[in-house]
């Protein structure tokens, strides 16, 4: 109901569940004077590039799939079956990451500090980091390649900078998952009216 209502930037049904974001959240974060970081799929990437948000891009990339691959199986938290459904994402993922003109930056998450050094770096470019409504910040990039260690890193250094954009989901909490930070957890028919 919230999707066909419009109050998505952003949705998927992944599996039966729905994952998104609403403007809402989007103008939690900017009305509390930081810069918004929505962490999507390149499926929402896509989708936000069809909307009048513009923000900023970038893409974090493995160093290698084989690399990749190598930190989806150390995880320990996926069955074969889904880490090879993964790989075959982010290879399409790779795709479009890799294609000029659809992120502003790309980032090889070879090292981490390295890595991080070069987020900040191209923050600090783009404008001050207390900047009033600055444009908020798409970060993408396949499952697995260090999206949320890096943006989790950037938010501690700088907590008076930077908010995180809690997306919704209609899939129950996991263990240890808490609604308003992890997630906005909802059920699917709510989310459908306001997609």
């Amino acid at each position: 109901k919230q999707i066909e209502a419009g109050l998505f930037l952003e949705y998927a049904d992944v599996h039966g569940k729905f994952y998104g974001t609403s403007f809402k959240s989007v103008e939690d974060v900017a009305n509390a004077g930081k810069v918004c970081i929505l962490d999507i799929d390149i499926q929402g990437a896509q989708s936000v590039k069809k909307s009048a948000l513009n923000p900023h891009y970038i893409f974090i990339e493995p160093p290698s799939m084989s690399e990749l691959e190598a930190r989806l199986r150390g995880r320990g938290t996926e069955s074969e079956e889904q880490v090879l459904m993964r790989l075959k994402k982010a290879n399409e993922e790779m795709d479009f990451g890799k294609t000029p003109g659809n992120f502003d930056v790309n980032i090889v998450n070879n090292d981490l500090d390295k890595a991080y050094v070069q987020l900040v770096q191209t923050l600090k470019g783009w404008y001050p980091l207390k900047a009033p409504r600055p444009a908020p910040i798409l970060i993408a990039g396949p499952s697995g390649v260090g999206k949320g260690t890096l943006i989790n890193k950037l938010m501690s250094d700088y907590p008076d900078s930077f908010g995180f954009c809690v997306s919704h989901t209609s899939r129950p909490p996991r263990p240890g998952e808490v609604d308003g930070k992890d997630y906005h957890f909802s059920d699917r028919e709510t989310m459908a009216k306001e997609i």
